[in-house]
């Protein structure tokens, strides 16, 4: 299970991700908050990537789970 997350998390997990043998570490399943679209993105380039190099065979694809974010952090308290 992946946790993705925004303010850099995505790009160390996708790091993190690069270092292990997909055929052993599959299938990921992959956790998003409803409003992070940007890592959504972000997860179905790099997993297009993995697909197009036969890193995985298709019964063993990702899969996508979304969940409510339980708060937003974009701005500074007044």
């Amino acid at each position: 299970m992946v946790v993705m997350g925004s303010g850099g998390h995505t790009a160390e997990m996708l790091t993190l991700l690069t270092s292990l043998e997909p055929r052993k570490y599959a299938p990921l399943l992959y956790v998003f908050a409803a409003t992070d679209h940007t890592s959504k993105r972000r997860v179905a380039i790099f997993e297009e990537g993995r697909a197009s190099r036969g890193a995985y065979s298709p019964s063993l694809a990702p899969q996508i789970f979304t969940i409510p974010r339980s708060r937003e952090v974009c701005c500074k308290p007044h």
